[in-house]
């Protein structure tokens, strides 16, 4: 008798117990706030400082749902053996009770079978509403990442297009134009900031491990190659209309020299910087059939580094005034052409070849000098055209 009086008490102490840790289960879960870290973490709340709240939240959730997940991999399998173990327990005290002919035995209120199937059906229970709003508020609080993502995104490409549909609208009196992309270059710098809390945005959905949003099309690698076209377009755009401006005022060049020049330094800025570097200057020069030794050229770009601060287009602008001026005037450019033409009333490309002129020169001629009925004179069996030197230099410098 005294072994199954031992084994009434080992029931019934390891039943309280057993009871008792599921109730402070139950508890605990009812007082968690699942917004809040868990205590036991092993992270470092510091680390969190700069997340948003949002993003905290579900650092938390997550770290709940790890907790919880290691409850019913250790505790509650541990749980699970005990409530099988009492129920055979309970099973051998009443088998040996009815062996020595004795009445059966009833547990105290509370630690019977159907007690514990009762607290076990509400802790299961307990288990489903738990993880069903963990994983609810999972998946709001990484919808209010994606919709933050996607407000910031979509907010800072709509921008973009219209910073871009400002900077093509651009017309009227250069220097109205002038003043309005300066406006348009101080707003790009605030919504270069903005740009910053994209990237945070687009780190905490990474955190998150969300792959996908449904709000924006946009991604941040998108939104940053977007961002650069506007500036270098806004950067082009301004060389542009104070390099219109520079021509504006050279009233001492033809538009015809001006296209040239202008062309040429667009063509030898290859870094895109609105100035000129050495090599640069001097394979621009070359191409306008200018060649310099190498000292002159170097005290060529110092002296206009010193004057403009850089060969700007500007200083390009002016050295070629300077250059034009020194070399030509109208009747001297008249008198020159007649010399190529060997005083006829017109020259052909043989005679421009003759004369030397640069490749690039002659073609450029070719295009602009109108052809006359005159006939040129026959070279390789082929007759030449003729070109009216007289009235595309009139039409030059009327």
């Amino acid at each position: 008798m005294q072994s199954v009086w031992l084994s009434k008490n080992d029931y019934e102490r390891r039943m309280r117990e057993l009871i008792a840790a599921i109730n402070q289960m139950l508890q605990k879960w009812t007082e968690t706030d699942l917004s809040s870290p868990v205590q036991s973490s092993s992270s470092d709340p510091n680390s969190d400082a700069n997340f948003s709240p949002a993003l905290r939240t579900y650092i938390a959730l997550k770290d709940h749902a790890a907790e919880f997940i290691t409850y019913k991999n250790s505790t509650k399998r541990e749980w699970v053996m005990e409530k099988s173990d009492l129920a055979m327990l309970f099973g051998n005290i009443q088998t040996k009770l009815k062996t020595y002919g004795l009445r059966a035995y009833t547990p105290p209120d509370g630690l019977s079978q159907v007690d514990m199937d009762k607290k076990w059906t509400e802790l299961l229970r307990a288990e489903a509403t738990r993880s069903r709003t963990m994983n609810a508020q999972i998946g709001d609080v990484k919808e209010t990442l994606r919709r933050k993502f996607a407000s910031l995104a979509n907010d800072f490409e709509q921008k973009l297009r219209d910073i871009t549909s400002q900077i093509s609208a651009l017309d009227g009196p250069l220097e109205d134009q002038q003043q309005a992309i300066e406006s348009i270059e101080r707003n790009l710098g605030p919504l270069r900031e903005t740009f910053g809390g994209i990237i945070t945005a687009d780190e905490e959905c990474r955190l998150a491990n969300i792959e996908e949003n449904d709000h924006t099309v946009f991604t941040i690698e998108d939104l940053d190659f977007e961002f650069k076209l506007v500036e270098n377009a806004l950067m082009k755009k301004i060389k542009f209309i104070d390099n219109q401006i520079v021509s504006r005022n050279m009233t001492n060049l033809t538009p015809a020299q001006l296209e040239q020049f202008e062309s040429t330094f667009r063509f030898f800025d290859q870094d895109e910087t609105n100035t000129l570097s050495p090599p640069e200057m001097t394979a621009a020069l070359a191409s306008l059939g200018l060649v310099y030794s190498e000292g002159d050229m170097a005290q060529i770009h110092a002296e206009l580094v010193e004057d403009y601060g850089a060969v700007t287009f500007e200083a390009f602008i002016n050295l070629m005034v300077d250059i034009t001026e020194d070399q030509t005037s109208p009747e001297q450019l008249r008198d020159a052409f007649r010399g190529l033409a060997g005083d006829k009333a017109f020259v052909t490309e043989m005679d421009l070849k003759l004369g030397l002129l640069p490749p690039a020169t002659i073609d450029y001629l070719r295009e602009a000098m109108p052809t006359t009925d005159e006939t040129g004179l026959k070279h390789n069996g082929t007759t030449e055209a003729a070109y009216d030197y007289e009235a595309w230099l009139d039409s030059v410098f009327q």
